[in-house]
């Protein structure tokens, strides 16, 4: 089954497409991310010059990766609190 690797919705009117996790310059690495998902993450790759999102020298390579990984995080860190959130929210009610 497709999810969104970021937030985990596996609706498929929002997973339109797979996203290249470290910009298509470094590697082929893909997978699915909804559409809210893959806007945030590659507006903050895009935030990036030119120059270093298709640099083929390690450290433009490394700072596109780091830019790709930790907004990947920030949008999973986002998920999960949300998700907390809800676990507590239920299981105050449930007793």
């Amino acid at each position: 089954m497709k999810k969104c690797l970021s937030c985990g919705i596996d609706d498929l009117r929002v997973l339109k497409e797979e996203h290249h996790l470290f910009g298509k310059s470094i590697d082929g690495l893909k997978s699915w991310i909804c559409s809210n998902c893959h806007l945030i993450i590659t507006s903050d790759q895009n935030s990036l010059p030119p120059k270093i999102r298709a640099c083929k020298e390690p450290y433009g390579q490394l700072i596109m990766l780091s830019m790709s990984i930790f907004s990947l995080l920030e949008v999973i860190g986002k998920s999960g609190k949300r998700l907390a959130r809800e676990v507590v929210k239920h299981g105050r009610n449930s007793r």
